[in-house]
């Protein structure tokens, strides 16, 4: 007697079927884990990378003055005239910075062009051209320490109204001492700096003059009894109005802006 052995097999039908489920799901992993590896990826902290910008207001007559880089305001209060904001942390993809008075308007706009962990300094003034326009400057700060048992200081001139073409002096000398042709800083003219320059550590009077002569652009007893300390880094910024008595707010006079 002859079996008869009888297979049930698939269609092809479901076949096929079976093999596009399996397709579906491996293209279903794949998409998976792509999507996990970009969500990994996205999680990573990206680098950000900073300079540092300090605003000094020199300009006498605005009151109080604000920076703002890329639209974002970056003092917490407005700085006052003959004042500094210390220094902030700016990207260095930023490319505008703007000051703007307390009530918010625009003064003052220039291109911010900044580089990895270097420091900057921008000072607001009061131009000495027909318009008397606000404007800025700006400075890249070297802040290398100097050597034991000194200090540094530099000079920084923004006084509109000395004629064009006359420059101004700063001679750092002992308390009760009289100047003379002998000057640590030479020859700065209106927007004018020069480099950081070292001194001993110690208490000074400063004498601030005309240049190559003893006339004192401001007055000296202004400027007397100044310490510097060892290994501090100094920035001293003349401003204001030649022409205005001493004891107007707008007078010229010497700040100093601790720049470490």
């Amino acid at each position: 007697m002859i079996k008869l052995k009888f297979y049930v097999t698939k269609p092809f039908s479901m076949i096929m079927k079976t093999a596009k489920i399996s397709s579906l799901s491996l293209l279903f992993a794949i998409a998976l884990f792509f999507v996990l590896a970009c969500k990994k990826e996205s999680t990573e902290p990206i680098l950000v990378e900073y300079a540092k910008v300090l605003l000094f207001h020199g300009a006498p007559t605005v009151d109080g003055v604000d920076m703002y880089i890329d639209g974002d305001k970056k003092t917490t209060n407005s700085l006052l005239y003959g004042t500094g904001s210390g220094y902030i942390q700016a990207v260095v993809t930023a490319h505008k910075l703007q000051t703007k008075n307390m009530k918010g308007t625009v003064i003052d706009s220039t291109n911010l062009s900044v580089k990895k962990d270097v420091s900057y300094s921008y000072y607001v003034y009061k131009d000495n051209d027909a318009t008397g326009a606000i404007r800025t400057i700006a400075t890249t700060d070297v802040l290398t320490a100097p050597a034991a048992g000194k200090a540094k200081i530099r000079i920084v001139n923004l006084i509109p109204d000395i004629p064009n073409g006359t420059a101004i002096d700063i001679q750092s000398v002992a308390p009760g001492g009289v100047p003379s042709y002998a000057n640590d800083f030479t020859n700065v003219g209106f927007r004018g700096s020069r480099d950081f320059y070292e001194v001993p550590k110690g208490t000074y009077d400063l004498k601030v003059k005309f240049y190559t002569t003893t006339n004192p652009v401001i007055p000296y007893s202004s400027t007397t009894n100044i310490t510097f300390a060892e290994g501090k880094i100094y920035t001293l910024v003349t401003h204001g109005f030649k022409s205005k008595t001493d004891t107007d707010p707008q007078a010229v006079k010497l700040s100093i802006i601790k720049n470490n």
